[in-house]
């Protein structure tokens, strides 16, 4: 998995369901809006307290989430929601 994707690790700071976009904050200041894909995308919750994963729909990501995101060629291919 890691020789196929790059990282992408911030902050959420707006959702746009409707036009399948969202922006992220990363720690260099630097805003990027992103594609929530076409369905193609997984969206997974980590609970650290548990140690768990769980996969959960395109909702679960919403502004001060923190993410990870999993990308080729700029299309987000798995989005990890974590809370730190």
């Amino acid at each position: 998995i890691y020789d196929n994707y790059n990282f992408l690790m911030g902050k959420v700071v707006s959702t746009d369901h409707s036009d399948s976009m969202f922006t992220v904050e990363y720690q260099t200041g630097t805003v990027t809006a992103l594609s929530l894909g076409r369905g193609s995308t997984k969206f997974y919750l980590i609970d650290t307290e548990d140690e768990t994963v769980t996969e959960v729909d395109r909702f679960s990501l919403i502004p001060g989430s923190n993410v990870l995101v999993a990308m080729t060629y700029m299309n987000p291919n798995a989005i990890y929601i974590y809370e730190n």
